[in-house]
């Protein structure tokens, strides 16, 4: 499976038949690529939300507003047997809970 970005839609391919897998619009434009962590697709956009998607079907698991643009990548900054931390800067401003 590849995963591909479009403005403001996050995609899965099939490798060996090009089919479209899934599709998923979120609110606003993708900035930095997604990344992707065991099953589970983060992306983050340039009006400061970040989404988790299963990878196999896309459906949301979760998101978050920031509230402010996120100017980072996410990355991945520790992972745990049965969970993932990850990590996005906005303007050093705390925002959010």
């Amino acid at each position: 499976m590849t995963i591909s970005v479009n403005n403001n839609a996050v995609s899965a391919v099939n490798n060996s038949n090009g089919v479209l897998l899934w599709r998923y619009v979120v609110n606003g434009q993708i900035i930095p690529p997604p990344i992707v962590v065991g099953k589970v697709v983060y992306v983050e956009t340039a009006t400061g939300f970040v989404y988790a998607l299963q990878g196999d079907n896309g459906h949301l698991l979760w998101s978050y507003d920031t509230g402010n643009p996120v100017s980072l990548p996410l990355s991945k900054v520790r992972q745990f047997k049965s969970s993932c931390c990850h990590a996005a800067a906005t303007n050093g401003e705390p925002s959010g809970q």
